[in-house]
């Protein structure tokens, strides 16, 4: 068996039923100021009558569910193909994935694949770059890892590109349609006993694969936009809003279970309304925020994080709140996130910390807490980043770099 170089334990399987675990719950934010607990209950009762006269149904009075993980799998020190173990953001979605392109014809303005691609966005979008021998690749990693021992509950497709872009089979010498691909792709994961994970802005494209499903599968869209013109603006080749919902609608109808990944939130309000539309028939949420664009500054994400956790809790949904918003919920009093980092999270912590310190004049918090992630293979409160910077002698500089606060380096370490 390979080596099991860490593990995201403090969380469950989402929809495998039991309890949330504890210690996975949100970093404090500093500096904050609480309303008075008689301000904050007037507001939200404001709130909820807007809510109901807004869509006219009560407000169900069910309490949500916040997920610590959407799984407890380990991360594995070996490499299996096409079939791998994502890092960064990627991984809090799915431990194992496969992409079946490098390229994709969604135009998606705000899309990272280009740059992991390291094509331009015209390239990565115009020019398909289908992978070759994509059953045998699956086939042959899953059938190595699990003689392994790896535990793979399911395999998400896809972080690059979309299954359901039909460029993804353009020039192939391996299927004669996206239809004949998609469905050789789920069979070829199911011959193995392991379960697929589906994250596509195609819409109902994939309702014609629904019958392939089974126990253990999961079917998901990405939610950004309700209006269908900033649709057309931000995302030019994936379907529109309302089809995207009729498929999460018909997979749900099936027995299927059903997700929606509400990242990036570009817009907060449509957001929101995507999740007031949809909770009756998405069975988890994942929310996270927009990275890598300097609008994003522009949003109070202390503001959003309130209103999409006050909302995803009225309706009773079970939600999982990404790493990069966690900072912005309020604290938990039974919550041990500032406890002092292990050992090990102090050598990693600085040495990330030295090799921000080269390029940057002050150690942004959250880049420290994201490379340490990296490293560590799993993500640490950040109050525990906090923690170290504070006893390794940082100070707070009143300043923000990219959204982060900065922290000045102790004397004698030249930033």
């Amino acid at each position: 068996m390979p080596p099991v170089i860490g593990s995201r334990i403090g969380g469950i399987v989402a929809g495998s039923g039991g309890g949330v675990a504890k210690g996975d719950g949100p970093s404090s934010v500093d500096g904050e100021d609480r309303q008075p607990i008689a301000d904050e209950l007037k507001a939200a009762a404001r709130r909820e009558a807007e809510y109901r006269e807004h869509v006219k149904t009560p407000v169900p009075k069910t309490k949500g569910r916040r997920l610590g993980r959407l799984y407890d799998v380990p991360r594995y020190g070996e490499k299996y193909g096409i079939l791998y173990q994502p890092g960064g953001k990627a991984l809090e979605y799915s431990p194992w994935a496969v992409n079946v392109a490098k390229s994709c014809s969604h135009g998606c303005t705000y899309c990272y694949g280009p740059s992991v691609a390291r094509k331009t966005a015209d390239k990565y979008r115009d020019d398909p770059d289908p992978k070759a021998t994509i059953i045998p690749s699956i086939n042959a990693g899953l059938t190595r890892a699990l003689k392994d021992g790896c535990d793979i509950p399911r395999v998400h497709f896809t972080f690059s590109g979309d299954l359901y872009d039909p460029s993804a089979v353009e020039g192939s010498t391996e299927f004669a349609s996206s239809g004949e691909m998609t469905r050789a792709v789920i069979e070829a994961v199911h011959s193995h006993g392991v379960g697929v994970q589906i994250l596509t802005k195609g819409g109902t494209k994939a309702a014609r694969d629904f019958d392939l499903y089974r126990p253990g599968d999961r079917f998901g869209c990405t939610l950004t936009f309700i209006d269908p013109e900033k649709s057309k603006t931000w995302e030019p080749g994936a379907a529109l809003p309302e089809d995207r919902l009729r498929a999460l609608k018909e997979a749900h109808k099936r027995g299927i279970e059903t997700w929606a990944s509400c990242e990036p939130v570009i817009d907060p309000d449509e957001t929101l309304e995507l999740i007031r539309r949809s909770h009756k028939f998405v069975d988890i949420f994942a929310v996270g925020r927009w990275n890598h664009d300097k609008r994003a500054a522009a949003i109070d994400w202390h503001k959003f994080t309130a209103d999409v956790v006050e909302l995803l809790d009225s309706l009773g949904c079970e939600y999982y709140i990404k790493d990069d918003l966690r900072r912005y919920l309020p604290p938990k009093g039974d919550e041990d996130d500032g406890r002092d980092p292990t050992p090990e999270e102090g050598e990693v912590l600085a040495a990330v910390a030295e090799g921000i310190l080269v390029n940057y004049p002050g150690v942004p918090e959250m880049k420290l807490w994201e490379n340490a992630r990296e490293r560590l293979g799993y993500p640490i409160p950040l109050a525990v980043v906090r923690s170290w910077l504070r006893a390794s002698g940082y100070v707070e500089a009143g300043q923000k770099l990219n959204g982060s606060p900065l922290w000045n380096p102790p004397a004698g370490v030249v930033a």
